[in-house]
């Protein structure tokens, strides 16, 4: 029984070598062969330059001895541990390269077994995924960054529907993010929202709007915004950007500004007494009915200008003060 199984032993890894030979050749696909504690016994060609090792310095090292310490610390992760979570999808993790920079490989291990179902060892493929990790990173910060910011963010794609958005922008309208996910930017902005789609499509030179709207809130209600959007592409397909802010305060503030004013003017314009209001440089900005009365002359005609201006000899005075 022990022949047979150093039989099918040496046959099996003879005959998986050459498979990692193959793969490495006519398909640059990774590809090594670990025993059942884990240990390299052989690796291809594109193997080796995935993790920088000479395949001599690979078979002194283990599967696990490579994984980022990190890593393996957060999962407490052991060999049988590797086996078990490979049964189910293929394990992710950082792998320590010989240049001493950790890349993310994706391992996916395949029992090789005896004729009697003894486990002799593990066929090992292994894919890089270095790049799509990088780009998961960066989704994450950017979606953390943009959660920091007070303003409401939107993602459309080509078709206005929202593939992204913030927690100002759930917390600003009383929407989930999954109810969000599944609206169009319309739904949100009601009116005029065709009109600022195309004049950001057809203006690829600046195609970049800032407007002020009304948005409508999960319960009905509408509020006042200023809205940036900006338009671009990624990989070759078009998305716009959605900036939001809630402008309610401000609008408040300027309607209060807007009657403290009219009140002033209604205020003035009954008092027996001529006013004039000047501003910095000595121009006329506002006259009430008395003052315009008392200059005999139209309002029109007094605003915007000095008293200088308007009495040609004290103009001739004060030239003449200066001169001396």
């Amino acid at each position: 029984m022990m022949t047979t199984y150093l039989v099918d032993a040496q046959k099996a890894l003879a005959d998986s070598k050459q498979l990692l030979a193959m793969a490495g050749d006519l398909a640059r696909i990774s590809m090594a062969i670990v025993d059942a504690d884990g240990h390299w016994l052989a690796a291809n060609t594109p193997c080796c330059q995935q993790l920088g090792y000479d395949e001599a310095e690979l078979l002194n090292t283990s599967y696990c001895d490579l994984v980022h310490p990190e890593d393996r610390r957060a999962e407490k992760l052991t060999w049988r541990e590797v086996l078990a979570a490979c049964c189910a999808q293929p394990l992710e993790h950082r792998f320590k390269h010989r240049s001493g920079r950790h890349v993310w490989l994706s391992s996916s291990f395949s029992p090789i077994r005896s004729q009697d179902n003894t486990l002799l060892f593990y066929l090992l493929r292994i894919e890089n995924i270095t790049d799509r990790k990088l780009e998961e990173q960066h989704r994450v910060l950017m979606n953390f960054a943009l959660n920091q910011v007070s303003e409401a963010a939107y993602l459309l794609d080509e078709n206005d529907r929202l593939t992204y958005v913030n927690d100002a922008a759930c917390h600003a309208l009383g929407y989930s993010r999954e109810e969000l996910l599944q609206m169009e930017m319309g739904d949100i902005h009601r009116d005029g929202w065709p009109e600022i789609t195309r004049t950001t499509l057809n203006n690829s030179a600046a195609p970049h709007l800032v407007a002020e709207a009304m948005h409508t809130r999960q319960d009905g209600s509408q509020f006042p915004v200023e809205i940036h959007a900006s338009l671009f592409e990624y990989e070759g397909v078009p998305y716009r950007l959605v900036m939001v802010r809630d402008i309610g305060d401000r609008k408040a503030a300027e309607q209060q500004l807007r009657s403290q004013e009219q009140l002033y003017h209604t205020l003035v314009d009954h008092l027996p007494d001529p006013v004039i209001r000047y501003d910095s440089e000595g121009k006329r900005v506002f006259l009430n009915p008395v003052a315009e009365a008392l200059l005999q002359r139209p309002t029109a005609e007094l605003l915007g200008k000095t008293s200088l201006e308007l009495n040609p000899a004290s103009q001739a005075l004060q030239e003449y003060v200066e001169r001396v």
